[in-house]
């Protein structure tokens, strides 16, 4: 996806969350576990046509989305020769 076409499909992510309730502690998230690269640009994969995003393009991504990030942790002992993994917990933040 592009990154406009990731922003829209974070949006309509938030618009299925199950309303807030009263406590924080039960509040709906989005949880995503995605490949990430160094540098500051995307790349195209053409052998599975899609994007691999950079840390900052996908945290530019959430917030453009309106996104709050809980949490945001790189998943470690992988095999070598892997993209690094990272985990986010996502809550919108309106």
């Amino acid at each position: 996806m592009t990154l406009p076409a990731t922003v829209a499909f974070f949006r309509r992510c938030i618009a299925g969350l199950r309303p807030p309730v009263a406590e924080e502690t039960r509040r709906s998230v989005i949880v995503l576990k995605d490949n990430v690269i160094g540098g500051a640009q995307s790349e195209f994969d053409e052998t599975d046509s899609s994007y691999l995003r950079s840390h900052q393009e996908l945290l530019q991504v959430f917030k453009e989305a309106s996104l709050l990030v809980l949490s945001d942790e790189l998943q470690t002992d992988m095999p070598c020769g892997l993209y690094p993994i990272r985990m986010f917990v996502l809550v919108p933040s309106k």
